[in-house]
């Protein structure tokens, strides 16, 4: 039932065996293996404490019993939960002792006479010198993983090293020595050893390439991309990223191709070729907003944070790009969307599923329905801040639309240096741009980015008409597609 998919089926059959067992007082290496395949079921399903529970009672028995190899993996499993539970220090501690017990207590010859029967010796020799060599080999990258995490670099290649050199001249376990290899050579970039990575890589490429494994082909691709980057060249990690993308289309996998692209637009973005980030972006941006769509419906808010936080530098990239590229009608109008979109990971939490479903699908034009001749809703943005040695400077911006408007206006307002050189003027920088290019407007309806949040720019004098705003109803929203959402009488009682 494990297998098939059913872990909750599999657990509840799992409980009512080690009832009938414990009824029995039978404490045999078969019930330890009930136990263990509890665990192991309590993991798929992210119960960790209960799988640990689990594996400790079956490795109380294998120990008793002296099944070492059977002890050692499950001491391996405990070390995995840990992990995942993100107690890397006790994970550490486990998985030693599994390798442990398999250095002082298990050979394959061992083994073999131990707990073979004569008439079976031969044949199920090879399939426990498997067993051995592939469980010592699999503990030794997972704590090769576990130091990585740690931030323990060099223990990590040590460890992933003594994983490689176990399945080195095992011809059945080649692709998984080829992953090994591959996750070698990770380690290898974070120590900047990029020509030792690249060597390895493309090795792992070839033969990817050869077995037909399209999702490890463009994996492959996607990390020479990434060392070529690393490495500052910018012209083969773009081919190696275009490369990866074409396979992942090959694939039809949205989500690879999604941040393919995400990461090909990042390398022309490096590049200043903007066109060609906008396009790339643009796309993967598309794919992400499919993807999500009927996801967000089940989503919690600690879970749109998550996702907010993996895919927030494609939104604010894509601000960067149409800011510094040619700006046209397709670029603002898809921007401004994308402001609204990526607010809904963050404001939508609570709404019923039909509700949020329709606020997702809101674009700009949505909101310009709304407006009135003398109305006007501006999403502020900030874009990527520029670096000047130690100091860092952004650029704060107005996306603008008004009754008639064919597309939304850019207005570029200040850098974020002058907020802290010339507080006295901030009120000009941000609201004289927008009043000389929308002289007939009364109502203003706008969302903060940033810092605004916490700035009252509503409240702000102008030096040179120092009551100007007076003439002028300013109302904040926390997304201007509130002017869908609520009755627009509701939104002017808490005019400024």
């Amino acid at each position: 039932q494990r297998y098939a998919g059913h872990q909750q089926e599999s657990i509840s059959t799992g409980d009512k065996g080690t009832m009938l067992f414990d009824s029995l007082c039978i404490k045999s290496t078969k019930y330890a293996d009930l136990l263990n395949d509890l665990a192991v079921a309590y993991s798929d399903i992210y119960d960790y404490e209960k799988a640990i529970q689990m594996q400790e009672q079956a490795n109380a028995i294998y120990e008793g019993t002296q099944d070492w190899l059977s002890l050692a993996e499950g001491l391996n499993h405990i070390g995995n939960c840990y992990r995942n539970k993100y107690d890397l220090d006790n994970a550490e501690i486990f998985i030693k002792k599994g390798l442990d017990v398999l250095s002082q207590n298990v050979t394959t010859e061992q083994y073999v006479l131990e707990n073979i029967n004569e008439a079976q010796r031969q044949k199920t020799f090879s399939v426990v010198q498997d067993r051995v060599q592939g469980a010592n080999s699999g503990f030794y990258n997972n704590l090769a993983n576990v130091y990585s995490e740690k931030g323990d670099n060099d223990k990590a290649i040590e460890a992933e090293k003594n994983a490689v050199e176990i399945l080195r001249n095992r011809p059945d376990d080649e692709d998984l020595y080829i992953s090994y290899l591959g996750e070698l050579a990770i380690l290898y970039k974070k120590d900047a050893r990029y020509d030792e990575a690249i060597e390895i890589e493309e090795r792992c490429l070839n033969f990817w390439e050869d077995y037909g494994d399209k999702v490890n082909i463009s994996l492959s691709q996607s990390e020479l991309a990434s060392l070529y980057f690393e490495k500052g060249d910018t012209i083969r990690a773009i081919g190696y990223a275009d490369e990866a993308v074409l396979t992942s289309r090959s694939i039809g996998d949205k989500l690879e191709i999604a941040e393919g692209l995400g990461f090909l637009s990042i390398l022309y973005w490096k590049s200043s070729k903007y066109e060609e980030a906008e396009k790339c972006l643009s796309e993967a941006l598309d794919y992400i907003q499919i993807m999500l769509q009927p996801q967000m419906k089940e989503m919690t808010s600690e879970q749109k944070q998550r996702i907010w936080n993996k895919y927030r530098n494609y939104f604010i990239l894509y601000r960067d790009i149409v800011y510094k590229g040619e700006k046209d009608e397709r670029k603002l109008s898809k921007l401004y969307d994308y402001v609204l979109f990526s607010k809904s990971l963050l404001i939508d939490s609570d709404l019923f599923n039909d509700e949020l479903s329709a606020r997702l699908n809101i674009t700009w034009k949505d909101v310009q329905k709304k407006l009135t001749d003398t109305d006007i809703a501006i999403e502020f943005i900030a874009t990527i801040e520029e670096r000047t040695d130690t100091i860092q400077y952004g650029v704060y911006h107005a996306l603008v639309i008004d009754k008639e408007c064919q597309y939304p206006q850019m207005i570029t307002l200040l850098h974020k240096k002058e907020l802290g050189t010339r507080p006295e003027t901030i009120g000009d920088l941000i609201w004289e741009p927008i009043l000389i290019k929308y002289p007939k407007i009364k109502n203003i309806y706008f969302s903060a980015d940033g810092v605004w949040n916490a700035l009252p720019i509503e409240n702000l004098l102008m030096t040179k008409t120092p009551f100007l705003l007076e003439n002028y109803n300013i109302y904040r929203l926390s997304s201007t597609k509130e002017l869908i959402k609520s009755h627009k009488k509701s939104i002017m009682s808490k005019a400024v």
